[in-house]
């Protein structure tokens, strides 16, 4: 999500306007292309799990709507390997498509 509006600390910037950041709990960023709602539930539920934290907030958005669809499409494709996915002519939408 932070590509398409030239935001990467997402997290940081929720825990600020929620008050969160006043009390020092820490706000951690998951990034995982189309996994990573799934995957920040995951490490919620291990903070958990592992007695690490009590409560945790899981959140997540995406906007892809204020960029036009080549450039959506770039930003996409960056989480491909560069080296031999995309290199060979691979989009992100094709590789889901797989």
């Amino acid at each position: 999500a932070g590509r398409f509006i030239e935001q990467e600390h997402i997290g940081a910037l929720i825990a600020d306007y929620s008050g969160l950041a006043r009390d020092h709990i820490p706000a951690t960023r998951i990034e995982a292309a189309g996994a990573s709602g799934g995957l920040a539930l995951r490490q919620g539920y291990m903070a958990i799990a592992s007695g690490l934290h009590d409560i945790v907030v899981v959140g997540g958005a995406e906007k892809m709507m204020d960029v036009s669809d080549v450039a959506s499409a770039l930003i996409q494709s960056s989480a491909a390997d560069q080296e031999w996915e995309t290199e060979l002519g691979a989009t992100f939408p094709s590789l889901h498509a797989l």
